[in-house]
Parts: structure tokens; C-alpha cells; sequence
């Protein structure tokens, strides 16, 4: 499978379990249906997102992009996360997803509403006799 942003040769990556196509060239990242997810709540989700953040900037500029696997132009998403919009695109027929460089660093950090909900769910399980 080749990028469909800079049309160089795309990688399998295997992390915590997750097989992920990443290109060897821009290092934007191709998730199958589901798989953006999955990693984001498994343990090492960061290792994935190896790209520079401006070489990702650069790649997000070019929007009219064909999946990959279906050669079906792919739908724009902008999905806000805290202050950080996030702009990727997928696949309407497959649903994949594509991150450029730093997009998926940005989906899978915890937002500050996530991190605070997940401190008192810790602090309301330890008072409720939880470990």
C-alpha cells in the first residue's frame, strides 16, 4: 500500500498488539476500521505517531486524498479534542482512517476533561474499598 498523501511506501508496524501502516517517507499513519481506538487505550499508543509535527502540518494541507485500500476519494473529518482541532480523513466505504505526522499524538493525548474524569473515578474507587 502506498501513502495517499505523498505516495511513498507504507510500513506495517506492529504496537501493543495493533498492526498499523505507517509511511516511511511523510510518517502519516493509515488505521483500518477501528484501530485509531483501539491503540489509543492500549499501553506504548504513543510509539506510533514517529512523524514531526510540521512535516505533518505540511501533509494536512492536501485534503482530496484516495483511500488507500478502495481508491474511493475519502471524507474530511475535523474532530475537536480540548482546544486542538483535529483534521484527518476516512474512508466512507472501509472506514480507515488516515492521521498525518502529529495527528494521532493529538487524538490519543487525554483531553483535560478525560484526565480529571479519570482522577475521580480513581479517587471515588479507592474510597469505595476499590484498589
Amino acid at each position: 500500500m502506498n501513502c495517499p498523501k505523498c505516495d511513498s511506501e507504507m510500513e506495517i508496524v506492529l504496537i501493543s498488539g495493533i498492526e498499523i501502516d505507517r509511511c516511511v517517507r511523510c510518517k502519516g499513519i493509515w488505521f483500518d476500521q477501528q484501530e485509531q481506538s483501539r491503540l489509543k487505550e492500549a499501553k506504548g499508543a504513543h510509539k506510533a505517531d514517529t512523524g514531526h509535527q510540521a512535516i505533518g502540518e505540511y501533509y494536512n494541507t492536501i485534503r482530496d486524498i484516495q483511500c488507500p485500500r478502495c481508491k474511493v476519494p475519502m471524507g474530511k473529518v475535523e474532530m475537536k479534542r480540548g482546544r486542538i482541532p483535529i483534521l484527518y480523513e476516512t474512508c466512507e466505504k472501509c472506514h480507515g482512517s488516515y492521521f498525518d505526522a502529529g495527528e494521532f499524538r493529538d487524538f490519543a493525548e487525554p483531553t483535560i476533561a478525560e484526565f480529571v474524569a479519570d482522577l475521580f473515578s480513581r479517587i471515588k474507587s479507592r474510597f469505595a474499598g476499590g484498589k
